[in-house]
C-alpha cells in the first residue's frame, strides 16, 4: 500500500490545536464548531478481507472544517484511496494490481437542536462527493443524548453514487451512467472514564439496494477509543464485520464489504 500520504496528514494535525469535541469514529456528534473557528482532521481508515481475492485499502481524508454561524458547519475534504488487489496464494502466479484515487468533497451541517438545552441533540448533513466519472450524495440524520458519563450517537445515511459506464472495448465511449444507493445506519455509546478519556462500542450497518431489493446488509460492531482535551483528540476503532443481515445465517457479506476495518482519527484547531 502507499504510505507516502500517512506522515504528512499526521503532521499536519499534530502541529496544531483542537477546540471541537468528537467521540466517535463513524458516528458524527450533533454539535457545529463556533462561528469563526476553524478545525482540521486526519482520517486513516485501512480495511481488508475479501472473498474470492485478496483485497486491502487504505482510505485517507484531511478534514477542513469551518463554522459559519454558531448553527451552520462546513467542511472541505481531500481525500484518497489505496487499493491493492490480487490473487489468493493458489493463484500465485498472477500479479497483484495496486491503484490510487483523489478526490474532492465538501459538507454541510445543520445544528438543529442541542443535547445540552433539551433532552436529545438534533442535526442535519449533506455532503458532495466529485471524482473523475463519479459523483455522490450523501444526506445524514444525527441524533445524540449526552449526560455527564454516558454519550450515546445515532446516525442515519442515505447515498447515491453515480459512475459514468463505458463500453469495456472502447474507454472513450460513453454509454451511460450507473446509479448506486446505500443506506447506512450506526449507532455508538461512549463511557467518559475522564473529560479525556472514553472508552464505547460502535455498531454499523450497511445496505446496498438493487433493483428495488436489499442486496446485501452487512452490520460491523467493534470498540473505540477517545483521547482528548480542549485542544486536540485522538480515536481509535477496530469494526470487525459480524454478520449479513440480508444473508445466511452464518455468511458474511465479501463482495462489496471487507472483513474488518481499523480507523485512526487525529483533530485539531487552526
Amino acid at each position: 500500500m502507499n504510505k507516502s500520504i500517512i506522515l504528512p496528514l499526521l503532521l499536519i494535525a499534530s502541529l496544531t490545536t483542537f477546540a471541537q469535541d468528537r467521540h466517535f469514529a463513524w458516528s458524527y456528534n450533533t454539535p457545529t464548531l463556533p462561528a469563526g473557528n476553524v478545525d482540521v482532521e486526519a482520517w486513516n481508515t485501512f480495511s481488508a478481507g475479501r472473498e474470492e481475492y485478496f483485497f486491502q485499502q487504505l482510505a485517507q481524508r484531511i478534514e477542513f472544517e469551518f463554522g459559519v454561524t454558531d448553527m451552520i458547519q462546513t467542511s472541505l475534504y481531500i481525500n484518497a484511496k489505496h487499493k491493492a488487489i490480487g490473487p489468493m496464494a493458489k493463484d500465485a502466479s498472477l500479479s497483484m494490481q495496486r491503484s490510487s484515487k483523489f478526490s474532492f468533497s465538501n459538507a454541510w451541517k445543520f445544528f438543529l437542536i442541542s443535547p445540552h438545552q433539551q433532552s436529545i441533540g438534533v442535526s442535519a448533513y449533506l455532503e458532495y462527493y466529485l471524482a473523475p466519472g463519479e459523483i455522490e450524495l450523501e444526506g445524514k440524520m444525527m441524533v445524540d443524548k449526552l449526560s455527564e458519563r454516558h454519550w450515546f450517537v445515532f446516525n442515519s445515511t442515505v447515498e447515491a453514487e453515480f459512475e459514468n459506464k463505458f463500453e469495456k472495448e472502447e474507454r472513450n465511449i460513453l454509454r451511460g451512467t450507473d446509479t448506486e444507493w446505500k443506506l447506512e445506519q450506526t449507532l455508538g455509546y461512549m463511557y467518559n472514564v475522564s473529560p479525556r478519556l472514553g472508552l464505547g462500542l460502535e455498531v454499523r450497518n450497511v445496505s446496498k439496494l438493487a433493483e428495488g431489493q436489499v442486496d446485501y446488509s452487512a452490520l460491523f460492531v467493534g470498540p473505540t477509543l477517545f483521547i482528548g482535551s480542549e485542544k486536540y483528540f485522538l480515536i481509535f476503532n477496530i469494526l470487525p464485520q459480524i454478520a449479513n443481515l440480508a444473508g445466511k445465517a452464518s455468511s458474511l457479506e465479501l463482495t462489496d464489504q471487507e472483513q474488518f476495518t481499523f480507523r485512526v482519527l487525529l483533530g485539531a484547531s487552526l
